[in-house]
């Protein structure tokens, strides 16, 4: 992946208006996602569940004592041997009590007086769950339950193989799983009940799938997030080669939370490139200023830079562009044009007044209170409209003059 500005390869394009969607953050149309699936992967998983009487009982007993042996318990409690130790262990297990050396148990005053005002205990249980691994960031996703995802993953042709770094070669999953949760870049709503991995698997792949994905980051806070991969069916070796070749997979929506890591990558790199894309808009449209932000571009337009954007469209404030990287990332985001000088605001103004025009039923009735709103002649947008090769809007600005009787 490219690192520094000079190194990027910048392609543009202008349209009309913002990219749809461009309030909830900015839109990636295109990027290489390094993904694996791992399913079925043995965890440790923390759960609660609600005192017994005995276990409350119990804790009691020990906060009144001060402590307690198992001979003392089932005295009191009239049970048998095995139970009062294993229900002084189990009380040990979760964090309540303290076993002293000489075999007597002593309470941890604030995990018993916890589990008597919540009236539950914490307990582990291995259970299975699936792990989406982003190997890019070292982010990882921890689902109940992965679904359908990885048999539409196994019919996607994935569009590239990522090369990962050598420290993960040789490395179980365990291990790969526990530097993510050291490093709380274990997301997703299991993951919090996740106390430790146990799957063995080594991990001995010198490569990883990469899908061709879309996303939509948000600027700020966890709205709008959306990630889906694209991409094509997998050849059916079995078939003609035609049977699936060519064919798009269906899109594949992660179900994945906000990844803090992988929106700071993507957007960093939109960042760095700065200088190319600045580099870019002034060789192909003589724009300058250009300020680089996750939430738009935005750039001074002199007349000659605001007549070069409108040779086949109309000028805003604010029109959309697309920004491609090296040909492996492309963004889709606002471009904010802001007029250098008063030749320039005149022709904002002008565009302004003409697409207005175009969204009314009667451009001769309201031709004279849109131009004077905006402050330009109709001249000025009869011109504008010339150029632009829109007749009809010619024919109806001239209808009155042309066929006046």
């Amino acid at each position: 992946m490219a690192g520094c500005d000079q190194m990027e390869r910048v392609s543009l394009t202008v349209s009309d208006a913002p990219p749809r969607g461009a309030s909830e953050g900015l839109l990636v149309r295109r990027a290489l996602l390094p993904l694996a699936v791992w399913d079925g992967v043995a965890v440790l998983a923390r759960s609660a569940r609600a005192l017994t009487m005995m276990e409350r009982f119990v804790v009691e007993c020990l906060l009144r004592l001060g402590k307690m042996r198992p001979e003392e318990l089932q005295e009191v409690a009239s049970i048998s041997t095995e139970l009062a130790d294993w229900l002084l262990g189990s009380l040990k297990e979760k964090g309540c009590a303290r076993q002293l050396d000489d075999g007597w148990y002593a309470p941890e005053h604030a995990a018993c007086a916890r589990v008597l005002a919540e009236n539950s205990v914490a307990v582990e249980r291995q259970e299975l769950r699936s792990l989406l691994w982003f190997p890019d960031t070292g982010e990882m996703v921890a689902l109940a339950d992965a679904g359908a995802l990885p048999r539409q993953l196994r019919k996607t042709e994935p569009a590239a193989r990522y090369p990962l770094p050598h420290g993960y070669h040789g490395k179980t999953r365990a291990q790969i799983a526990r530097d993510a949760m050291a490093d709380g870049r274990l997301l997703g709503r299991e993951a919090a009940a996740i106390a430790d991995v146990m799957d063995g698997t080594q991990f001995d792949q010198d490569t990883c799938p990469a899908y061709e994905c879309s996303a939509v980051l948000p600027t700020t806070g966890e709205n709008g997030w959306h990630l889906e991969l694209a991409g094509r069916l997998k050849r059916d070796k079995a078939l003609s080669n035609t049977s699936t070749a060519d064919h798009p997979a269906d899109p594949v929506r992660l179900p994945v939370p906000f990844m803090p890591g992988l929106r700071e990558r993507w957007v960093r790199r939109l960042i760095q490139a700065a200088g190319s894309i600045g580099a870019e808009l002034e060789r192909r449209f003589g724009l300058g200023e250009v300020r680089v932000a996750d939430d738009g571009i935005t750039a001074s337009a002199g007349l000659e830079a605001v007549r070069s954007l409108g040779r086949k469209r109309l000028v805003a404030d604010s029109l959309g562009l697309t920004v491609r990287l090296d040909d492996e990332i492309e963004y889709s985001l606002p471009l904010h044009v802001e007029p250098a000088d008063d030749a320039a605001r005149y022709a904002l103004r002008v565009d302004a007044a003409l697409r207005t025009l175009l969204g009314t039923t009667d451009v001769n009735g309201a031709v004279a209170s849109v131009c004077q709103e905006a402050g330009v002649p109709v001249d000025g947008v009869l011109d504008r409209a010339w150029e632009l090769k829109n007749f009809r809007m010619v024919y109806d600005l001239r209808e009155a003059e042309d066929f006046a009787v």
